[in-house]
């Protein structure tokens, strides 16, 4: 059984990542769904480095943490 991804519903995730940057509740992100070996999506909102307003790309590299979190989120 195969199911597609919403291309309009996809569409909306850039627009919510820029909100949340908008509002002060994330500096930067990036979002990438994958489906099937395919990008379906790949958005980037914010900045990398918010002291020198340098913008988040996709290539951004991000000290992560707590590994905990990526495994949580797939």
């Amino acid at each position: 059984m195969s199911t597609k991804l919403s291309h309009s519903r996809l569409s909306q995730i850039g627009a919510w990542q820029q909100l949340l940057v908008d509002r002060g509740a994330l500096p930067c992100a990036v979002t990438l769904v994958n489906r099937g070996g395919e990008t379906a999506l790949l958005a980037t909102a914010g900045h990398a480095d918010v002291a020198s307003r340098t913008p988040v790309s996709e290539d951004s590299i991000f000290r992560l943490y707590s590994m905990t979190k990526p495994i949580v989120s797939i």
